[in-house]
């Protein structure tokens, strides 16, 4: 169902031109009379001064509402969004006349006009984020001697970011004994060869090998990889960054969360998000599906309600399932951040935080050295958060995300491990 919005606008009132036409009349009238003794022009100025004193019994100024539908309109980068926006004033004379803006980043591809009050906007933005759509309204009201003006935001637009197509590799950790589509070196049910070995009792009839069992004279099976799946939940940075490049890593944050997802979702796994920072962090709990993506892209732009808000600043244990692989996106520079990737680590879960801050965070040139006492701090950063069992690895903008996760150490255990064993 298609939602419309309804706003009220705040109008500001001043003398219409009329009005001003009407003083200047007058008042050049009455002060050519008093000047000159022209008394017969106080008889000329007399009607036009009754019209500015009735401006008082006249009928109210009226109220005016901005129509929107739909209320709010998601879409893609770079990709055209349609809505409909129409005024309604308590007024008879119908002198309503409606303007559509848009913000710094929006460009207004057309304005179709089926009326001086009602028109239809054709939006588009190159870069994700929320775009409001204003609505100027400007009412002319009793009896033509005052005009109203106001601005309000009549719809939101949600551009959504584009992910890069290339799928990111999730961490080598042991994965949880559930099917899936990542294949890993546990012996079970599976398609991809591993072992052959001889027959015991309890092992099915359908994995005998009978080539092997006809040369070797004894029955023999044969053992398979199986493949599992997987649980991410991505944890983005919201705290307040200094000005300079750590403003610009924001975009980096939430495209490379954006990727993560993708790439979870299309894999078959379940995906949720959590994102840290506001005063009521939302989150939303892991699970699959196309319609899952979307509503993360709702949580990351905080569009609509369907996402859960939680209090403090660490991740709500509802929000990440048992064994679920966490990757957070953030500039590292702010203490609570690393503090909740500390408790996600003493609960068991395997962390992987993406450095997305390219060279130190300073708006203005520093002495070359002041830079190299930066980088010694930011790798001993990652020397003290490895040792509690969180990898840091750097995203550079000279190459991709999944190419950075490929730095990411092996946990797996080693050795081989029966289907069922943790």
């Amino acid at each position: 169902m298609i939602e419309t919005r309804t706003t009220e606008v705040e109008l500001r009132w001043r003398p219409a031109p009329l009005t001003r036409a009407i003083v200047t009349c007058s008042a050049a009238a009455l002060a050519v009379a008093v000047i000159s003794g022209y008394w017969q022009l106080v008889a000329f100025a007399a009607p036009l001064v009754g019209v500015l004193v009735s401006i008082g019994w006249q009928r109210h100024v009226p109220k005016v509402h901005v129509h929107a539908e739909p209320a709010s309109q998601r879409c893609f980068e770079s990709e055209e969004a349609r809505l409909d926006v129409w005024v309604a004033a308590e007024t008879d004379d119908g002198a309503v006349d409606l303007t559509l803006k848009t913000t710094d980043g929006m460009r207004l591809e057309s304005v179709e006009m089926d009326s001086q009050d009602r028109q239809t906007a054709v939006v588009a933005a190159d870069r994700w984020g929320r775009y409001p759509i204003v609505a100027q309204v400007n009412v002319v009201a009793r009896g033509g001697l005052v005009m109203g003006t106001g601005m309000v935001d009549a719809a939101d637009v949600f551009v959504f970011p584009l992910a890069p197509p290339q799928s990111t590799a999730t961490p080598r950790t042991d994965l949880l004994d559930r099917l899936g589509t990542h294949l890993t070196r546990y012996i079970g049910p599976g398609v991809e060869y591993a072992d052959v070995r001889r027959y015991v009792p309890g092992d099915q009839l359908r994995t005998v090998n009978w080539p092997v069992s006809a040369r070797r004279g004894s029955l023999h099976v044969t053992e398979r990889l199986t493949d599992r799946a997987v649980d991410v939940v991505v944890l983005i940075d919201g705290y307040p960054q200094p000005p300079g490049p750590a403003t610009e890593a924001t975009d980096r944050v939430v495209r490379g969360a954006v990727q993560v997802v993708q790439s979870a979702l299309r894999s078959g796994d379940r995906a949720g998000i959590v994102a840290l920072g506001d005063r009521h962090p939302r989150w939303l709990g892991a699970d699959i599906g196309r319609r899952q993506f979307y509503r993360i892209l709702d949580a990351v732009l905080t569009a609509g309600d369907g996402f859960e808000t939680t209090r403090g600043t660490l991740a709500p244990r509802a929000a990440l399932p048992p064994g679920a692989i966490v990757i957070a996106f953030s500039t590292l520079l702010d203490t609570e951040f690393a503090l909740a990737l500390i408790d996600l680590r003493k609960r068991g879960h395997t962390v992987v935080a993406v450095d997305v801050l390219e060279g130190p965070p300073f708006a203005e040139e520093r002495d070359k050295l002041v830079g190299r006492m930066w980088s010694m701090q930011r790798s001993f950063m990652y020397r003290d958060m490895g040792t509690i069992g969180v990898d840091v690895v750097s995203w550079r903008g000279d190459a991709t995300l999944d190419q950075a996760m490929q730095l990411v150490p092996d946990h797996r255990r080693r050795g081989r491990r029966r289907a069922g064993v943790a």
